[in-house]
């Protein structure tokens, strides 16, 4: 392999990398949403004609997201924003 021949090989492999490390920065993101009932938080995961693939094709990902965001009865292993969790069971 010739010296140009590497040197574009570590430039896609760099961007692999790069893309990888934002896609999981996406679903982090989304994760930390779903722990916090944050509906704009997971909105902002989604591009904004995007609907997660689990969602009816009448839905759209706002909906969804409000729909995971209030689905969850208060006070069952939610955990606040100060980070202690609350269990009434």
């Amino acid at each position: 392999m010739t010296s140009e021949g590497t040197l574009e090989q570590l430039q896609r492999d760099i961007q692999s990398l790069k893309d990888r490390a934002a896609i999981q920065e996406v679903i982090m993101r989304h994760c930390r949403g779903v722990d916090r009932h944050d509906v704009e938080l997971m909105n902002s995961c989604y591009h904004p004609d995007g609907a997660p693939a689990t969602a009816p094709r009448s839905s759209t990902h706002r909906t969804r997201a409000h729909a995971v965001s209030s689905s969850t009865p208060s006070g069952i292993g939610t955990a606040s924003r100060s980070g202690t969790s609350t269990c009434s069971a």
